[in-house]
């Protein structure tokens, strides 16, 4: 039962949350309520200009390393669509770095090289068509790209997406098809 295998598993007996104890050793407290919004003194000044009064602008970066999310599945042509389809105001730049991946599932993406597009209001377009071919888990790839973004589209507000395989801190982020040895 759940209960015998939370037991072996934990060291503690196990009983559900109905207001009573809990053996667990977790501390169910009353909630105060009260949210801590204090900035640590060591904490670096922030990066955002948030203006307010429709002043703002917002350049979103997605990094976009296809892999096999992408040539099996389909899933960034997917998002793409997605994007594509959104309504975006004239005021947030949407710009995506495609590439490490060896097939993509639409006619549009190069699998040959890397290429960088620009969302809008109903479709996709390509702004860069030949970004180079290079591995995408390499950190001037990403480098340059985020340079790119902030040359041409400067912003009050600027944001990061990795479009990818995740594997947190121990096997970090990304994995390129295409250069499988470049980690």
């Amino acid at each position: 039962s759940f209960e015998d295998l939370f037991s072996a598993y934990t060291g503690n007996s196990y009983s559900s949350y109905t207001g009573g104890s809990v053996s667990s050793g977790w501390d169910y407290g009353s909630n105060t309520g009260k949210l801590d919004t204090g900035v640590d003194k060591a904490a670096r000044e922030k990066y955002t200009d948030i203006r307010g009064g429709g002043k703002d602008s917002v350049t979103v970066m997605i990094y976009m390393c296809g892999t096999d999310l992408e040539s099996q599945s389909g899933m960034a042509t997917s998002d793409l669509q997605e994007m594509a389809n959104a309504t975006i105001g004239s005021d947030v730049n949407v710009l995506v770095y495609t590439g490490g991946c060896t097939r993509w599932r639409n006619s549009i993406v190069s699998s040959s090289v890397n290429q960088i597009y620009k969302v809008e209001s109903g479709g996709l377009k390509r702004i860069d068509d030949d970004a180079g071919s290079v591995s995408m888990t390499k950190p001037a790839t990403l480098a340059g790209f985020i340079d790119f973004c902030a040359d041409n589209y400067p912003a009050s507000r600027n944001m990061l997406i990795l479009w990818d395989h995740g594997g947190g801190s121990i096997s970090g982020f990304g994995y390129d098809q295409k250069y499988k040895s470049s980690g």
